[in-house]
């Protein structure tokens, strides 16, 4: 195994332990927030914090292209703009705990379509991996909320983030993370706010100190943990990238009971235990014999 691909592992881990506090953050924030609202300013937030890493590194005039624009676009639609518009809506109707595990269905979605769509190799312990995080899915669904609409809403939304990662892996051709997440994040705040401004009601200001708090807690893992995780993805094949979230789990079960004081039920350990189980055979997809 390469320094490179060693270096991708490791920030792809750090980026994972970062962005598991992301349910917390997420279920804590829409319960005083509008969903769209807030997720629409935090990311504006967190382009202004990229457009001064920019800065530093110094702009460069051949990222405006038209081709670089096409990818940006996919990628703010695919990962931020619907994916996590559905999760954070989603999350209103469900708890954090089955909010981190139903984003660890990332995993399994991204291995499947990955052997479907775009002929990366999918092992046989992949195969029992994707049963086995399908299985804690279901067992979540055991234990919901409202009929398990918020859930479901969740579990669409990962269904496309393979596809945002796949032109996200694209622009990396042409754009160094901190301009991907720059054009990422204005292009999901400016499509998400007049959104928002229609279907919700905003809220009035000053804004109370604990609301600031999570939105500050929500741009910091967007630019430092984003930062990290397109730093690992470039080094490293897609699903193997997304293989690292086999901790994902356990950091957003940790950070669930800690913050907000959730307590898993038999049925939420249950499906934690197969989701967990589920993503860790995923990452043996290398080392395993190919399914053809």
């Amino acid at each position: 195994m390469s320094r490179d691909i060693r270096l991708g592992q490791l920030l792809t881990l750090i980026s994972v332990a970062i962005e598991g506090l992301f349910p917390a953050i997420a279920h804590a924030a829409t319960g005083l927030l509008p969903p769209l609202w807030f997720l629409a300013v935090c990311q504006l937030a967190s382009c202004l914090a990229y457009a001064v890493i920019i800065t530093f590194q110094g702009w460069r005039r051949e990222i405006f292209t038209l081709e670089t624009l096409k990818s940006a676009i996919g990628v703010a639609v695919c990962i931020v703009v619907v994916p996590y518009g559905l999760i954070f809506l989603g999350t209103r109707l469900s708890t954090g705990i089955n909010t981190g595990l139903m984003i660890t269905m990332e995993v399994p979605f991204t291995a499947v379509v990955s052997w479907l769509l775009f002929r990366e190799s999918l092992t046989r312990w992949g195969v029992l991996g994707v049963g086995l995080t399908v299985a804690g899915a279901l067992a979540i669904f055991g234990e919901t909320t409202h009929g398990g609409i918020g859930e479901a809403m969740i579990l669409l939304a990962v269904i496309l983030l393979p596809f945002g990662n796949r032109f996200a892996k694209r622009a990396f051709l042409t754009l160094r993370g901190s301009e991907l997440l720059c054009f990422r994040s204005f292009l999901a705040g400016v499509i998400l706010l007049p959104v928002s401004a229609f279907v919700e009601e905003w809220p009035s200001f000053p804004l109370p100190p604990f609301a600031l708090r999570w939105m500050a807690l929500y741009v910091v893992i967007l630019v430092v943990g984003k930062l990290f995780w397109y730093a690992g993805l470039k080094r490293l094949r897609l699903v193997d990238a997304v293989s690292m979230l086999a901790v994902a789990p356990a950091f957003s079960l940790v950070f669930t009971m800690l913050l907000l004081g959730e307590r898993p039920t038999m049925l939420q350990l249950t499906g934690f235990i197969l989701s967990l189980a589920g993503v860790a055979l995923i990452t043996n997809i290398r080392s395993a014999k190919t399914v053809v």
